[in-house]
């Protein structure tokens, strides 16, 4: 079970960038919950947003 929160969204024009956190239950370990910071880069191309790049870190792990 994954959840996404703190979502922020900027568009500039035919570029979006989209910064938020991902929590996620581990599935070797279900108590652990990794959480990773992310942000995705898209670019509007005939009238359709396309992925271009995705990074993300890791924030804390915590055990339930």
């Amino acid at each position: 079970h994954a959840k996404d929160e703190d979502m922020h969204v900027y568009i500039l024009g035919d570029t979006a960038v989209a910064m938020y956190v991902k929590e996620y239950a581990v599935r070797a370990n279900p108590n652990q919950v990794d959480r990773q910071d992310l942000t995705d880069v898209f670019v509007r191309s005939d009238r359709t947003w396309k992925l271009k790049i995705s990074r993300s870190s890791p924030l804390r792990k915590t055990e339930s």
